[in-house]
This record gives C-alpha cells, sequence and structure tokens, in this order.
C-alpha cells in the first residue's frame, strides 16, 4: 500500500470505514495531500454515510485542523442553543469544515449522509448548518 500511495503513476483510491459516523479526518486529508498516488480518500461509515475527498490544494492539512476545532465549537453552542444533546453533532463538525474547505476550493468534498448521520442534520436544521458552513468559508478567506 505505501508503494501504491508514493507513486504519483497509480492514483489509487483508499476506501475505509468510519465506525463512529465522522466524516473525513485530518489524517485522512494530511494523507491526500502528501501522498502523490493518494487520488481519492472514502469513508464509509457503521450509519450508512459515504464521504470522499480528492483533488488536495496546498495548506489542506494546515487549514483542515484550526478549521474542524471551530466548527466544533460553534456546532456545540447552536446545539446547546436549540437544546439539542451536543455529542449527537460532534460528528457533525468534521462533516461542515470539510463542506467548507470544498467551497473555499481546498480539495473536492462530497458526502451521502444517511441513518443517524442524517436524523441529526435534520434535526439541527440544513438552514443552521449552511449558515455555519458560510461562516467556516468566511473564516477561511480571512486566513
Amino acid at each position: 500500500m505505501k508503494a501504491a500511495v508514493t507513486d504519483p503513476a497509480r492514483r489509487i483510491s483508499v476506501v475505509h470505514n468510519h465506525p463512529e459516523a465522522k466524516s473525513l479526518s485530518s489524517g485522512d486529508l494530511l494523507n491526500l495531500e502528501t501522498e502523490p498516488g493518494l487520488a481519492r480518500v472514502i469513508a464509509v461509515s457503521h450509519d450508512g454515510s459515504l464521504y470522499r475527498a480528492s483533488d488536495p490544494k496546498q495548506m489542506l492539512g494546515y487549514f483542515a485542523g484550526r478549521l474542524w476545532q471551530l466548527a466544533s465549537l460553534r456546532i456545540h453552542g447552536e446545539a446547546v442553543e436549540i437544546g439539542m444533546h451536543s455529542p449527537a453533532m460532534r460528528h457533525m463538525a468534521n462533516h461542515a469544515a470539510n463542506t467548507a474547505l470544498d467551497r473555499a476550493g481546498y480539495m473536492n468534498y462530497a458526502s451521502a449522509l444517511a441513518g443517524g448521520s442524517l436524523v441529526n442534520l435534520q434535526r439541527f436544521g440544513e438552514d443552521r448548518m449552511q449558515r455555519l458552513i458560510a461562516g467556516l468559508v468566511q473564516w477561511l478567506g480571512s486566513g
């Protein structure tokens, strides 16, 4: 596997499990940015949600970690404000941050939420999530 991801001619896809229903992790994105043979990373969660990232731009890993922290704080605050159990939304912070990274041009990211992840997003509110993501994109633009 290491030989394949370090060979730029290979351009492989890695599919793996995320049992906690989290979107792609900082490790996933760092590998995508630094391994020249890695074309895309795909995660499948236990609730049926799918997450995919490809085409990383320089500084993706640098911004990803900081953005996930910010997303986590903002989601926690919003969840508490609406009386939603915050840990139910904790896993959505990666998804919000990854969506913002996509919209800001740091990578191509796509998702298909299912199961508990979709239920949590619906309870949180799609409009609320879109506003939160827009704020994250704005933060990226100011950095």
